[in-house]
């Protein structure tokens, strides 16, 4: 695969911490959710590739606000 080939998300990501603007635990982004490929990089130690995918942008915190509101 390469860099800008289209992808779909195989399982919902879950915010486990690292995007504080995003709702602890919640959903990042659902299955099914087309991507792109951004760029692969190789982990060395375990000969793996890595692959970075942009699923696109959304306003974290206006999302958190709708969910508090329902």
């Amino acid at each position: 695969m390469s860099g800008g080939q289209r992808v779909k998300a195989k399982f919902d990501l879950v915010n486990d911490g690292p995007f504080s603007n995003a709702p602890a635990e919640g959903v990042l982004v659902r299955l099914g959710t087309m991507g792109e490929i951004a760029r692969v990089r190789r982990h060395t130690e375990a000969n793996l590739p890595i692959y970075l995918v942009e699923f696109g942008k959304k306003n974290w915190s206006s999302a958190a606000s709708k969910e508090k509101s329902a």
